[in-house]
C-alpha cells in the first residue's frame, strides 16, 4: 500500500498598462509519501517590463527560490535585460527575452555559490477554446558566465481551465 499526500499551488498576476507590465508569482510544492516527506520547495518571482514602443521593452527580475531536497536554502537571481513582444492579444501572446543577471546560491550543506549568467526566456500561450482552455509554455534559462556547463533551466508547459 501507498499513501501519497502532496499540496501545490501555481499562482501569477500581471497587470499592464500601456507603457508597462507587472508580474507577480509564486510556486509552492510539498508532498509525503509513507509519511516520509519527499518534496518540498518554493519558488517567489517579481518582474517588471517597460516597453519602449508597441513591442521593444526593458525589464528587470527578481527571483527567490527554496528546495529542500536540491540543498537549496535561497537561491537569489537578479536581472536586467530585453525583450520583445511578437504577438499580444486576448487569443495568444509571445515575447522573447535576453538579458543579464546574477544568481547567488545559499546551499544547506554545500559551498555557497555568486556568479554572472546570462539568461533567455521565451513566454508563449494560445487559447484553444475561446476564452476556456489555454495551452501555455514559459522557458528561462541561466548560464553562467564563469563556467558555461553550468547552466539552470525552469520550463513549464501544460493546459490551462480559466
Amino acid at each position: 500500500d501507498s499513501d501519497t499526500k502532496s499540496q501545490h499551488l501555481d499562482i501569477e498576476f500581471i497587470a499592464r498598462t500601456i507603457k508597462n507590465r507587472y508580474t507577480l508569482g509564486a510556486e509552492f510544492n510539498r508532498a509525503e509519501d509513507n509519511g516520509v516527506e519527499s518534496k518540498n520547495n518554493s519558488l517567489g518571482y517579481v518582474k517588471y517590463d517597460h516597453f519602449f514602443n508597441k513591442k521593444f521593452y526593458g525589464y528587470s527580475n527578481v527571483l527567490l527560490e527554496k528546495d529542500k531536497f536540491k540543498d537549496i536554502n535561497l537561491r537569489t537571481a537578479l536581472g536586467l535585460g530585453a525583450g520583445y513582444q511578437f504577438v499580444e492579444g486576448e487569443e495568444m501572446n509571445l515575447s522573447g527575452e535576453a538579458g543579464l543577471s546574477y544568481i547567488n546560491e545559499d546551499f544547506i550543506v554545500a559551498p555557497d555559490e555568486g556568479y554572472p549568467t546570462g539568461r533567455w526566456a521565451i513566454n508563449f500561450d494560445r487559447f484553444l477554446i475561446k476564452k476556456s482552455l489555454q495551452f501555455f509554455h514559459f522557458h528561462e534559462g541561466f548560464v553562467s558566465f564563469e563556467d558555461t556547463e553550468d547552466i539552470l533551466i525552469r520550463s513549464r508547459t501544460g493546459i490551462a481551465n480559466k
